[in-house]
């Protein structure tokens, strides 16, 4: 069959058309798109939702009052399990690995990033505020050991994403494409497929390196039911700490507390949000590179963590949870 995927006429949908011209028929028009949801939505028939990302974050009795086509959180969490399974199935499906950009065109974005041929790439992202999966915003000194790590292993640091770069930063030879004028989405793309090693805090962004397989390690998120489902990749969590006696919830609850209270953003007055440490992040990343080069194995303990929690989407998920973080906290198992 032969599908037409409707969008706004905005710079993001603009690189998406340009992406995969030669693959999917892409129109791009906002008050098209607008008439045509309306329409589609009273004729489901004529459509097929491929949607996967933000659902509705009201509670269910509310749904009804925002029209037809809003997807709930039960519906979102399902699609999110059915996906997993899909990729899990073809594995080595990478879908923004051959995409519709000239040799030249990567060429003169490299340039302009100072990019070397040979060079050694590790992406960093922050979130310098709170929203959805982060739940508390980074702390930039938790990122140093491991910026300096990386610097001694001959890596190009780029800050990536769209966050401000922190002082602190700046005492690093790290390249600031955050807030540069080539910061594009279809430069996002390229970006990551021309990396080594992402590290990304608590942001959708992570799911780049997904479809384009790329060596990541995922930390600073309270949706532990559902971390990145990257298999090249390694996870840490934020957790969560009550703020009357000081003790973590352990990680059956806090996914139950994540699940029960059907929140996508943090908000609460009785647990405070504990980020990975600087040392939980350098920890995560030397296991990283060790996986890649071969030299360290997931282990039947972090096998079994993804297992252990039921059908949600940590059970298909092909990513481990670092190793030292899960020794630091076998308590909270």
């Amino acid at each position: 069959k032969n599908y037409i995927i409707f969008l706004d006429n905005t710079p993001f949908c603009k690189d998406l058309k340009l992406m995969f011209k030669s693959k999917i028929n892409i129109v791009l028009g906002t008050k098209l798109n607008t008439i045509v949801k309306k329409f589609l939505n009273k004729n489901k028939k004529y459509s097929f939702d491929i949607g996967l990302g933000h659902f509705l974050n009201v509670p269910e009795e509310k749904i009804k009052g925002f029209g037809n086509g809003m997807r709930d959180w039960k519906s979102g969490f399902q699609r999110t399990i059915d996906y997993w399974d899909l990729r899990n199935k073809d594995p080595n499906f990478f879908s923004f690995k051959d995409i519709d950009v000239s040799y030249d065109y990567k060429c003169d974005f490299f340039n302009k990033l100072e990019i070397k041929k040979d060079e050694k790439i590790a992406l960093i992202h922050i979130k310098n505020q709170k929203a959805n999966a982060c739940a508390k915003p980074t702390d930039p000194e938790t990122y140093h050991s491991t910026i300096e790590f990386l610097l001694s292993n001959n890596y190009k640091i780029i800050l990536n994403g769209r966050e401000e770069m922190p002082d602190s930063f700046k005492n690093y030879p790290i390249f600031n494409y955050a807030e540069c004028n080539e910061a594009t989405w279809l430069n996002d793309v390229i970006l990551c497929d021309r990396s080594d090693l992402n590290i990304c805090f608590g942001s959708g962004i992570i799911g780049l390196s997904c479809v384009l397989n790329k060596p990541s390690l995922y930390i600073g998120f309270w949706h532990l039911f559902q971390p990145s489902p990257n298999k090249k990749g390694l996870f840490i969590p934020t957790l969560l700490k009550n703020k009357n006696t000081g003790k973590y919830l352990s990680f059956k609850e806090q996914i139950d507390y994540c699940l029960d209270s059907k929140k996508q953003v943090f908000n609460s007055e009785k647990f405070d949000a504990v980020n990975p440490s600087n040392q939980d992040i350098l920890n995560g990343t030397k296991e990283l590179i060790e996986i890649i080069n071969g030299k360290l194995k997931i282990s039947k303990d972090q096998i079994n963590f993804n297992l252990k929690y039921g059908n949600i989407p940590l059970a298909k998920c092909q990513s481990h949870i670092s190793e030292n973080f899960l020794k630091k906290y076998n308590h909270l198992i």
